[in-house]
């Protein structure tokens, strides 16, 4: 029986952490949103490429600051 109990439990809280990776992206909440905010925006449609040894470790380990920029490549249109 504990072991029905855990499994459920396991099995319902596993449903929450993947909910959102399924969510698709919605292109048109995204340019409401952009359009309706009153700072400017650029929206773009590509790949970013930087390559992960490029990245400054505050960056790569989760680090907490201001990130440091990075430089990349992009490929895409906007």
């Amino acid at each position: 029986m504990k072991s029905a109990i855990l499994a459920t439990c396991f099995l319902a809280i596993g449903s929450q952490a993947v909910a959102l990776s399924c969510v698709r992206p919605d292109p048109i909440a995204t340019f409401q949103t952009v359009a309706a905010a009153p700072e400017p925006y650029f929206v773009l449609l590509g790949v970013l490429e930087t390559g992960d040894s490029k990245l400054p470790p505050s960056i790569r380990n989760g680090g907490e600051g201001e990130p440091e920029p990075i430089s990349g490549y992009f490929r895409g249109r906007g």
